[in-house]
């Protein structure tokens, strides 16, 4: 006999959500694995995050790196990359060719791993903790004022940059240091002791709206304590953000700390259940 309709089952409902341009970090930095107890600071890491270029503090200054150990999930002891002068921190250009550094205060170029045959760079002097490169520019801090410039970058031509300006959207009276561009162009990291912080220099970032930096704000708690967090840089591929925390005095090596963060823009498929109509017979 034909019964009645019955409403039983699940209707699925979607909504797609999209946020705003930011890294967000995702609880507490702790510090890396395999890299603790070492005076040392953040440098760089390649793409893929595999491999990490650090400066170790032994008497002077030294160029170093590391690999990623995915059987131990460690970092492995980090090796001396066999550079003779007083390496400063390395950056790597966006096609991983170039490596730069500076050598009390002046930026190098080494295309080859032999430092023999590395070139001193067109940027201005009195630069600290070296430069970081998108596919067009160049951003770096100099010591006299402590703001942070840009100059046109052509990887043609790795050793000339051309019209260094200051980024004015970001420069202020107080402290701008170490900036770093992550890979999609969209977001400027940098150290500043601007009002707002937690104390000392913190960790602070910029969007790019496509005409000017804008939507600069304090990467928070999870980040910025009363000591110095400066030289950040970000993996992609791993959603980690890496930088140096001076526990022992402003601005000296220290912990190299790491937390997982949010990347944004992001689209979200958000699910919701519901009910549908089906028929059966009783």
């Amino acid at each position: 006999m034909q019964g009645r309709i019955a409403t039983i089952g699940l209707l699925v409902v979607s909504m797609v959500c999209t946020v705003k341009g930011a890294l967000w970090p995702y609880g507490t930095a702790t510090p890396v694995p395999g890299l603790e107890g070492l005076d040392m600071l953040a440098s760089d890491i390649t793409e893929g995050g595999q491999r990490m270029l650090l400066t170790i503090w032994s008497g002077s200054a030294r160029l170093h790196e590391t690999t990623w150990d995915p059987i131990g999930e460690t970092w492995t002891t980090p090796q001396d990359m066999g550079f003779d002068n007083w390496d400063g921190y390395a950056s790597l250009s966006p096609d991983q060719q170039a490596m730069y550094y500076d050598n009390h205060g002046t930026i190098y170029v080494d295309l080859n791993g032999d430092p023999a045959d590395d070139v001193a760079t067109t940027l201005p002097g009195g630069i600290p903790h070296g430069i970081s490169l998108s596919e067009k520019y160049a951003f770096f801090a100099q010591t006299t004022n402590k703001d942070i410039y840009s100059a046109d970058y052509d990887p043609q031509t790795p050793a000339d940059f051309a019209n260094p300006q200051k980024v004015i959207e970001i420069s202020t009276q107080w402290t701008e240091y170490t900036p770093y561009i992550t890979d999609d162009n969209l977001n400027l990291l940098f150290a500043s002791d601007r009002p707002g912080g937690y104390g000392g220099l913190d960790i602070w970032e910029a969007s790019w709206d496509g005409e000017h930096w804008s939507d600069i704000i304090n990467l928070g708690v999870g980040v910025n304590t009363p000591h110095d967090e400066y030289l950040p840089f970000y993996s992609v591929d791993t959603a980690m953000l890496y930088f140096s925390r001076a526990t022992t005095g402003p601005l000296e090596p220290s912990v190299l700390m790491q937390t997982e963060v949010i990347p944004e823009p992001s689209t979200f498929l958000l699910l919701g259940l519901g009910a549908v109509m089906v028929r059966r017979k009783r």
